[in-house]
């Protein structure tokens, strides 16, 4: 299932860099929310803008879920800006 999200997070990612009115389209069929979708052509498209692929990466938890045990994971975005500020 993880594997499932982490494609389909590199698909919409490489739709968004697209920019064209069809992208917006292909993508608001996809995500469904309208902050997501400027999220998407507004922050993480031009982010990625040089990047050929690869967006995500996937982080297996050591521990498995309480309750049904079922194991877990971290889905994560690569190349995170990371706040200058609070590294001082």
């Amino acid at each position: 299932v993880v594997l499932e999200l982490k494609r389909l997070a590199d698909k919409v990612i490489t739709i968004g860099k697209q920019g064209t009115l069809m992208a917006r389209r292909r993508a608001g069929a996809i995500l469904r929310t309208d902050e997501s979708i400027r999220k998407l052509f507004g922050v993480l498209a031009p982010r990625y803008r040089e990047r050929d692929g690869g967006y995500t990466r996937v982080l297996r938890c050591i521990n498995n879920r309480k309750g049904d045990n079922a194991p877990m994971a971290y889905v994560q975005l690569l190349d995170i800006p990371t706040d200058e500020s609070s590294e001082s």
